[in-house]
């Protein structure tokens, strides 16, 4: 079968959540292959877009979407990483296969809309015609709870990446995202692991989905080095008049590393109800070096 096929930047960030019963130990936290596609081969179910022992990678344009497309009632209070996926050049192109576009958000701020009209730019009306009989089975809906739920779309999207990079699929979260899954050789030769999160689960009394950002993880030499955070120098600035004030700890407020920004970037959070930024500084979690002989 031919399918619609088509070079695209695709320069987003992109993110993937793997939940945890607690901190891994220090031999797997500091493992790249431990935050991508799961590294055991022999471990790996079908699900929607690979079959068993099939090593893909799977993310979202969004952390919060990523988030939301993983969670599960057994999840809700564990803790979990958050990994940050780049490609390595800004310029190399990725061959992508869309599976729809209507369940796209027309919102044209939105990563769905502007991934979604770069590919679409590229196709003719019959090409469109033939990603929506795709797009039937890859995104179809069952409400069985069988081992053979993803049966026909892992088939087929195993098929489709020997011709692509990626597949694109609409977030049933959010429709202003997308899932960007990657085959393991795109993943392995043009995406870099940036950075990584290790955050608390958000209460279940609070509708917030501020990350709770416990230590930042950063790629140094093939490994991941492992660090603690604190605010600059305990100083916030109020956004609407730039005011000056300390930082309190033990004060309720939401003052966490955004995660969608570079850590040196200028961060922003709550504070006795309002609005603040603030700047970060790390330094190496010493625990990590504890077992040292």
């Amino acid at each position: 079968m031919c399918y619609p096929v088509v070079s695209l930047k695709l320069n987003n960030q992109a993110y993937r959540v793997r939940f945890v019963e607690a901190e891994l130990p220090k031999g797997k936290r500091m493992s790249i292959s431990e935050f991508g596609y799961n590294p055991n081969v022999k471990s790996i179910k079908m699900m929607r877009l690979n079959l068993p022992g099939e090593q893909v990678l799977y993310t979202s344009t969004n952390p919060r979407t990523s988030y939301e497309e993983t969670i599960s009632p057994e999840n809700s209070n564990r803790p979990f990483y958050l990994s940050v996926w780049l490609k390595k050049r800004e310029n190399q192109l990725c061959s992508c296969f869309m599976s729809s576009f209507d369940s796209c958000s027309e919102d044209t701020q939105s990563n769905a809309y502007k991934i979604k009209t770069d590919y679409r730019n590229n196709l003719n009306s019959k090409q469109e015609q033939t990603i929506k009989e795709i797009g039937k089975v890859l995104e179809k809906k069952s409400s069985e709870q069988s081992l053979d739920i993803y049966k026909e779309s892992a088939k087929l999207a195993s098929d489709i990446f020997k011709y692509a990079d990626c597949i694109i699929t609409p977030s049933a979260r959010d429709n202003k995202e997308v899932n960007l899954t990657f085959n393991k050789n795109f993943a392995d030769e043009s995406l870099v692991l940036n950075r990584i999160y290790y955050c608390n689960p958000f209460p279940n009394d609070c509708g917030s989905l501020v990350f709770r950002v416990v230590k930042i993880g950063l790629v140094i030499s093939n490994r991941v080095v492992w660090y603690n955070w604190h605010v600059k120098d305990n100083e916030l600035l109020y956004t609407d008049s730039n005011l000056l004030i300390n930082y309190d700890y033990n004060r309720e407020s939401l003052i966490y590393p955004n995660i969608i920004k570079p850590i040196d970037d200028w961060h922003i959070g709550f504070y006795n109800q309002k609005k603040v930024k603030f700047q970060i500084e790390i330094e190496e979690d010493n625990i990590l070096h504890l077992d040292k002989k």
